[in-house]
Parts: C-alpha cells; sequence; structure tokens
C-alpha cells in the first residue's frame, strides 16, 4: 500500500545533504508602524500567511483478489414436523357449542360440543349439591377429584357395572363431602345410565359429572386386542387424550387431590385414599394384583423402577420397536419393604393418586412416546402413564410406590 505524501511548509523541508537534520528557519527583518492616535509603535508582522495543507487524493491500492465462487442456491425452509399419527378430522361444523343450566333441589348443566369427525356432539352433565359445596371445609381441607376414563359397559369387568364403581367409591375411609367424581365414557349409553345414577348419588357429594366423547378412539381397537404390541402405541395415545381432556374439564381450583381409579378395579382398601392424600408425596401408586390361570400376578407392569432397553441405532424408523426392561424391578417386586414408600421411574393408572398442583403445572399425561424423540419423528418409550414421571421430573416432582399396598383387578 502506497504510503500518502505528507505536507509540510518549506521551512520544514530537511536540507537534502543532512537528511537526519531539520534547517532552521530565518527571520526576516520586523517592522514598526506608530499608532497615531496613541503615539505607541506596534510590530508588523512580514511573514507571508500560512496556507492550510492540502488534502491528496489516495489511489486505490491495486491487490490481487481471488474471484469469488458463485452461491449455491439455499434449499427452501420447510418443516421437519411429520408424525406418523392418523390425520386429525375436521370439527364438524353442523354442530355449535351449547349450555344449560337448571336450578331445584341442585344445580345441573348440560353442555354439548362438536367432535373431530363425528356427526354425534360430545356431551357433559353435572350436578352440584350446592349446601355440601357451601359447607366450611368441605373444599378448603384436603378436597379430591376421582377421576374415571372408561370405554363402554364391558369397561367395569366381569358382571359389574356404575354401581359398584360407586359402591367401591362408598366404602373409602373418606368423607363423601370432600369427594367430587368426574367420568368420561366413549358410550352414549354409559353416558345416559351414569347420568341417571349421578341424580341418585348426588346427596352425599358436593359434585359429580359425566362427558361423553368417542371422537379419540381408534379404529379396530377392541377389549380383546387392546393389548396388543402393535396396537399399544394407539391405545396409549388414545387414553393420554382422555384423560387429559377429563382432567381439564373438571379440575377446579380448590381440589387439592386426584385420584384415577380404572373402571375394572374391584378391590381398594378402605384406608388407602387417606393414606394417599396424609402422605405429603406428589405422585403415588400402589400394586395391583389380578387372578391369571389360578394365580395371582402383577396386573400393572407400567409400574417400574430401573433401566428399559434402548432403541438401537442400526434399526430402521419403519420397524415396529417394541419397549420393555432391561434392569428393572416391578413394584410388587422391590426387595426392601421396611419404608412405606419407594421411588419409581414409571408408574401405571389402574390406581393413581396425583397432587392437584402437580397437575395444574403441566405434568399431564404424554400423547406420546417422549423418550428419544426428535423434531422429525416420534419416540419409542414413556407414554401415557410411563411419561408422567419423565415429566414430573423436571419440575422436582418425584413418583413413588406403595410397597405395602395392594389393590385388585377383575380377571378378565
Amino acid at each position: 500500500m502506497r504510503e500518502e505524501p505528507q505536507m509540510l511548509s518549506d521551512a520544514h523541508i530537511a536540507d537534502p545533504s543532512q537528511p537526519n537534520m531539520l534547517v532552521t528557519p530565518q527571520r526576516e527583518p520586523e517592522h514598526t508602524t506608530q499608532d497615531p492616535f496613541t503615539g505607541t509603535t506596534q510590530e508588523s508582522s512580514t511573514e507571508a500567511p500560512q496556507e492550510p495543507p492540502t488534502e491528496v487524493e489516495s489511489q486505490p491500492v491495486d491487490t490481487l483478489e481471488e474471484e469469488p465462487e458463485p452461491a449455491t442456491p439455499e434449499e427452501p425452509v420447510t418443516s421437519v414436523l411429520h408424525p406418523i399419527t392418523p390425520e386429525q378430522e375436521p370439527l364438524n361444523p353442523d354442530v355449535s357449542f351449547r349450555i344449560k343450566s337448571f336450578k331445584a333441589q341442585f344445580d345441573e348443566f348440560e353442555e354439548s360440543f362438536p367432535q373431530y369427525g363425528k356427526v354425534e356432539p360430545g356431551r357433559l352433565y353435572r350436578i352440584e349439591n350446592a349446601p355440601v359445596l357451601a359447607q366450611l371445609g368441605n373444599r378448603e381441607s384436603n378436597s379430591v377429584l376421582i377421576i374415571c376414563v372408561f370405554n363402554d359397559a364391558n369397561s367395569w369387568g366381569g358382571n359389574r357395572t356404575v354401581t359398584d364403581f360407586f359402591d367401591l367409591i362408598g366404602s373409602f375411609d373418606y368423607p363423601k363431602e370432600k369427594i367430587s367424581i368426574s367420568m368420561l365414557t366413549s358410550s352414549l349409553d354409559e353416558f345416559a345410565k351414569v347420568r341417571t345414577h349421578l341424580k341418585n348419588y348426588i346427596q352425599q357429594y358436593p359434585r359429580l359429572s359425566v362427558i361423553f366423547r368417542n371422537d379419540f378412539v381408534q379404529n379396530g381397537l377392541t377389549r380383546e386386542n387392546r393389548h396388543d404390541g402393535a396396537r399399544q402405541a394407539d391405545r396409549r395415545r388414545m387414553i393420554a387424550r382422555y384423560r387429559n381432556y377429563v382432567l381439564m374439564s373438571s379440575l377446579e381450583t380448590w381440589h387439592q387431590h386426584v385420584l384415577w381409579v380404572d373402571a375394572d378395579v374391584e378391590i381398594i382398601p378402605a384406608h388407602l385414599l387417606p393414606k394417599m392424600v396424609h402422605s405429603g408425596l406428589d405422585i403415588l401408586t400402589p400394586t395391583c394384583f389380578t387372578k391369571y390361570n389360578g394365580r395371582w400376578i402383577n396386573y400393572d407392569q407400567n409400574g417400574w423402577v430401573g433401566q428399559r432397553v434402548v432403541w438401537p441405532a442400526e434399526e430402521s424408523e419403519e420397524e415396529y420397536f417394541r419397549p420393555g426392561p432391561l434392569n428393572v424391578k416391578l413394584l410388587n417386586e422391590v426387595e426392601d419393604k421396611s419404608k412405606p414408600f419407594t421411588p419409581m421411574d414409571s408408574v401405571g393408572g389402574t390406581m393413581l393418586y396425583v397432587r392437584a398442583e402437580v397437575h395444574r403445572q403441566g405434568v399431564i399425561f404424554p400423547m406420546h412416546y417422549v423418550i428419544g424423540s426428535e423434531w422429525g419423528r416420534e419416540g419409542y418409550d414413556g407414554i401415557e402413564t410411563e411419561g408422567l414421571c419423565y415429566t414430573a421430573h423436571f419440575l422436582g416432582f418425584k413418583c413413588w410406590g406403595m410397597v405395602n399396598e395392594t389393590i385388585q383387578h377383575t380377571a378378565d
């Protein structure tokens, strides 16, 4: 790069014979003038005015630069979210949202709403016992919301009906005036039956409700094939959606505890609910047994602690991978039974206690496999109740198993 010349006055130009010496400027003779008014003498300078240095335009420096390579055109940005799930049908535009209320001996509320891809509307019926709700302490102190999600009349198991379910809840050693019950069914016939029963039981409870919704049901899923490996993802996703829906539709700000009970659980010790409520723990589950071929087995395989099988890297996404145990123990296999509660990595839903505040902070039932999930694909483990503890963990909540407490599931 060429250096720009500096402009100096002639008095400061070096003598070529003495390159390192500056020439001392010669002083011109001074002239004086007399002030005509004062008679004083003033010196006048004969130095020529100094011209400001002129700027010299800098010339561009020639450099050798490589020619830039032509830019590669960028690919268009597209979405990476492509879940391998059935397409969601649109909401029925011919069904509007409606609310009715009736005030007689008890307060009754009816709602209807559009469903996805269904002609019939969804329905909600709720009945409230205002005097019980208003009684001091019923809402403020350890109020419980019990939730039951079931498909149809066969969901109760054996020869049982909704009456057996209410008898079971009524056997709990817990004040009924502190218990609200909310149910969800995919059968319009069962919705009508349950609605009738709620009017019979409301004298003992503060609030009872039932919801009919059947647009989450997966085609081809039956009670007989519901445990088939290839059906598990669809089944668990469907159950998670129903669980979350009824929870969001029923949980009130004054509910302090939530208890999930499956329709086909037939025996629950009377002391179990109060033990859960007064434990001070976040999430709790007991061992659930059922009789199979004449022997008792652990029915709920979703409650465990330990390490599970990881998706093999060499397995393609198209192949079905069924998660399973690697080094785990089910709740009934935990050896140390000296303490009433043991840490769990996953819980089942046959009977599940969740402190209401845990649900309110976003710990709900994952509708997809959360373990191994990426932007472009679903994971391979941790769906529905099995993903609940994983989600709770990130908020500092813990899951616990009740090693010395058991409930009983129907045999079929």
